[in-house]
This record gives structure tokens, C-alpha cells and sequence, in this order.
């Protein structure tokens, strides 16, 4: 059960017309988790699209999933595992329950910093707020979150020579 819901609508359902929010999408905000330090950093856009006080302080990319729809939080964390083993980027669409109860479709595009082994140091990625607008995914069930890797020929970023 995701934290933000609100218990009067269906879960993770996005406002139809009459509803929408006065935000126009398109807002965007960016985040860096550093993994060997544990610091994350946050800019002052991504707080905005998820709806979340500075000085709560940002999320952890463990706490990340809670805030999604329930259908979209296992895509997310493959894509954040891909990216993180694999130093794949992460590029995906997901819905996040804000904590007024609004859901936003975000589009997540990152990559990981890696370390001359290939190893994850940190991962920096920009969210971008797509509004009222359903996640793009070919052939989604109910949930339609998506998320893929974006290593070509499935080779890792961190493979080189």
C-alpha cells in the first residue's frame, strides 16, 4: 500500500479533465545518490514535482519506490538495479503519488557514474513531470510503468576496452 493515496479514488488512477491540476507538465528537477558516501542531493524542481518539503530532506533511492504507483515500482527498480550492476542508464516512465493524493506521470532518464572497474560510484538522473498523462508502454496491463535499459547489444556502459 503506497503511502500517499488517497482512500476516495482507485489507486494511482490520474485525474481526468475536469480535474487536472492548474500545473502545466514539463517541470523538471534532477538528483544525484552518491553510493559511497550516501549523500543525496536534490534540486529545488524535483522537490516541487514530488510534492515533498526541503526540508524533509530527499529521498533515498530505497525510499524512492514507496512513492510510486504499486504497478510501476517494480519496473523502477529494475531499471535502478540495471543501472547500478550493469551501468546501464536508467530511462523510464512512471506514475508518484504526491502527498496531497495527486498522481503525476514522471519520465526518469539517468546514468550512473562509474569508477575505472566499471563500479557504481553514484547515479545522477533528471525527472521530468508529464502531468495528467498515462505512462507510454506497448502492451501494459493496469499499471503501465515502464523502464528499459539503454546499453546497445545489451553491453553494459561500463564495458569498455
Amino acid at each position: 500500500m503506497a503511502p500517499h493515496q488517497q482512500p476516495d479514488r482507485p489507486p494511482c488512477a490520474l485525474p481526468g479533465p475536469a480535474s487536472r491540476p492548474a500545473r502545466t507538465p514539463g517541470a523538471s528537477g534532477s538528483a544525484e545518490w552518491n553510493l559511497v558516501t550516501d549523500e543525496v542531493s536534490w534540486s529545488g524542481g524535483l522537490f516541487r514535482i514530488f510534492g515533498r518539503d526541503p526540508a524533509d530532506g530527499p529521498l533515498s533511492l530505497d525510499e524512492l519506490p514507496s512513492w510510486l504507483c504499486a504497478e510501476d515500482r517494480q519496473a523502477l527498480t529494475a531499471a535502478v538495479a540495471a543501472g547500478l550492476v550493469d551501468g546501464r542508464p536508467v530511462d523510464g516512465r512512471f506514475r508518484i503519488v504526491r502527498p496531497d493524493g495527486a498522481v503525476r506521470a514522471v519520465h526518469v532518464a539517468g546514468e550512473p557514474l562509474l569508477d575505472a572497474d566499471g563500479g557504481a560510484l553514484s547515479l545522477r538522473a533528471v525527472v521530468r513531470d508529464l502531468g495528467d498523462r498515462p505512462p507510454r508502454r506497448e502492451g501494459a496491463g493496469p499499471g503501465g510503468g515502464e523502464a528499459r535499459g539503454g546499453g546497445r547489444g545489451g553491453e553494459g556502459r561500463g564495458a569498455r576496452g
